[in-house]
């Protein structure tokens, strides 16, 4: 066993011991920075830890300013009940699978491309829970259904700064989008199995397989135009046009919001769009790079894009004290945040810390079978990676490295990165932070192994339908 396996694995075990021990992330994640820390001033001086700090740094001023920027903007909403009547429409008129549906599948990834980091399961949980359903049901079905999502969740973040991918055009992003099409649409037919299971409510397959798989192309029409025009738009159009098709095709036309509604609860969220586009285009070319050879920060900043258009909104709809009202969210936001950014850089630097040791521990693990280590291994490796964080981005960080390592210049390097995201987006699922994180907002007591328990096959089916997918791409 090499020194880099050894300094891997004690590293990781750091890690789980603050997040499964102490129930503390950033209590593990800290302990493995100053773990990787002092290793890598006894091998290497400052040579090594100064690149990777002031790259966690960048990644971090990134990521913070986005998962600010998109909660400020939800709490600004949500201080003029933006999208109250909307709920109280679909939650009044609507059977339980279909609400599942459009406020599980649909919302919850309308949420997640914009936000992501365990935002949206934590605001669909509580809008369940107040319809009525049952407590574990609350916490299960958000966290199942946020994964097809996170393949471009976060305006794509995962693959931007998990992977380094930022165009449409990249073999990445297309067979990301290739993988996850049988996933996608099975999926709904998964949420109501679990639906079934959590609520001991039998399913009329022979009447329900029609508005399921309705529910699958209602979300992958939008899903694949939007990985043709922007990395960005993915996850977002396929949460906002398959929320509005589906309910356009599959509900009773009584019991249909009206067009009226559906603009006046959403559009903010167009708003954020009509910025976010050309801004995309313009300034995504740009960039700064601190050190040679070190990580750009790019001008395109979409959390700046959420402030924006959060002031932009807050300008339209607050006639008075309108500065007021931005001053609470602004601050109520910060205290919200101030722990999980605290989280997010620990987990930042570990990544960037164990980078190097990651990369040749990978090497030495990964099998020799090449349908392994393309297909299984990387699978298995994005699970894991996002199952121990809590997050698609982190998981992608603490493998995508090793795995370009390994297979550089290989032919099926894309491919194989693809398969990690994949695997990175289902862990979530799993994962026990965002389990924690869910159920915090629940007021009933649920067993986190019970919530492991019921979401573990559908992990295991959604990764299982994403080998065969790949296993057929290798194979045409």
């Amino acid at each position: 066993m090499s020194q880099s396996l050894i300094y891997t694995l004690l590293a990781l075990l750091l890690l789980l011991g603050g997040i499964f021990a102490l129930r503390r992330l950033w209590i593990g994640a800290l302990a493995g920075v100053l773990f990787l820390s002092i290793t890598h001033m006894q091998a290497s001086g400052m040579t090594l830890l100064q690149p990777a700090a002031i790259d966690a740094l960048l990644i971090w001023a990134e990521l913070s300013l986005l998962i600010f920027g998109a909660y400020l903007f939800y709490e600004l909403l949500h201080q003029q009940k933006q999208m109250e009547n909307f709920h109280q429409k679909i939650g009044a008129s609507s059977a339980g699978l279909s609400i599942v549906l459009l406020f599980g599948w649909f919302l919850g990834s309308l949420m997640e491309g914009i936000a992501g980091f365990g935002i949206p399961a934590m605001l669909v949980a509580p809008l369940l829970y107040s319809l009525g359903f049952r407590s574990l049901t609350c916490v299960v079905i958000p966290l199942a259904a946020n994964t097809a999502s996170v393949t471009f969740g976060a305006l794509a973040t995962p693959l931007c700064i998990g992977i380094g991918v930022n165009s449409p055009h990249e073999e990445v992003v297309a067979y990301t989008v290739l993988l996850n099409i049988l996933p996608i649409m099975a999926m709904p037919f998964a949420l109501a199995w679990l639906y079934s299971q959590t609520e001991d409510t039998p399913i009329a397959w022979h009447n329900e397989w029609q508005s399921l798989l309705l529910a699958g192309v209602c979300f992958l029409i939008p899903y694949l135009i939007g990985s043709q025009i922007s990395v960005e738009l993915p996850t977002v159009l396929a949460g906002g046009i398959g929320m509005f098709a589906f309910a356009t095709l599959a509900m009773p036309n009584s019991q249909k919001p009206s067009a009226l509604l559906w603009w006046q609860s959403f559009w903010p969220y167009l708003l954020f769009v009509a910025l976010l586009i050309p801004a995309s285009w313009l300034l995504k070319p740009i960039g700064w790079q601190w050190i040679e050879g070190g990580r750009k920060l790019s001008a395109f900043q979409p959390g700046l894009l959420f402030v924006i258009a959060g002031m932009i909104y807050q300008a339209i709809v607050v006639k008075e004290d309108a500065r007021k009202y931005f001053l609470h969210a602004w601050w109520y936001t910060v205290g919200r945040m101030r722990m999980t950014l605290l989280s997010i850089l620990l987990l930042v630097l570990f990544t960037q810390l164990i980078h190097t040791d990651m990369a040749a521990a990978y090497k030495e693990l990964s099998p020799q079978h090449p349908w392994m280590t393309l297909l299984v291994f990387p699978g298995i490796s994005g699970v894991m990676g996002s199952f121990i964080t809590g997050s698609a981005t982190m998981g992608n960080l603490l493998f995508a490295g090793g795995l370009k390592q390994l297979l550089a210049g290989q032919q099926w390097m894309a491919l194989a990165l693809a398969v990690l995201h994949s695997g990175s987006a289902v862990g979530n699922a799993i994962s026990l932070q965002n389990i924690l994180m869910v159920k915090s907002i629940i007021p009933d007591e649920i067993e986190e192994a019970r919530i492991m328990q019921i979401n573990a096959p559908v992990v295991a089916f959604y990764m299982s339908l994403v080998w065969i997918s790949a296993w057929l791409v290798m194979s045409i």
